[in-house]
């Protein structure tokens, strides 16, 4: 499980290096395609740019409490910051390695009673529940 979550955590690095160099190349059509994302809205920019201008705890804050890491590489690339890419791992990999830690844990306590099928498709259905519930809260 931690292999997919450094996977993942590779994969989501990557994505932000791709905003952080469109956004620096195209800032208006960068921003306008973000704002037009499923979940995305002007005020959740608007927050994550406040949470990047706070400083790296409040962008690790922001990754666990629903704010798209893309967004963070948006406003850094207003600034022209290619350290945020740096930063990104710091801020990052914590949520990837809980997120793997609490699901190998889960998995490893239901192996008793459940496949391995029956777990992925547990995890499945929870991860739609999640979403679902995700995109329900968010205004856009």
């Amino acid at each position: 499980m931690t292999v997919a979550a450094l996977l993942l955590f590779m994969a989501s690095v990557v994505g932000a290096a791709a905003v952080l160099f469109w956004a620096g190349n195209d800032a208006a059509g960068a921003a306008s395609t973000m704002a037009a994302l499923p979940g995305i809205d002007p005020p959740l920019i608007a927050e994550a740019a406040q949470s990047y201008h706070a400083g790296p705890l409040a962008i690790l804050a922001g990754s666990f409490g629903g704010i798209p890491f893309k967004l963070f590489a948006l406003e850094a690339a207003k600034e022209g910051s290619f350290l945020f890419l740096l930063l990104a791992p710091l801020v990052r990999l914590p949520r990837f390695l809980a997120i793997a830690l609490f699901v190998g844990g889960t998995s490893r306590v239901l192996q008793r009673w459940m496949t391995v099928r029956q777990r992925l498709a547990l995890l499945l259905a929870l991860w739609i529940v999640f979403y679902g519930w995700y995109f329900s809260v968010m205004p856009h």
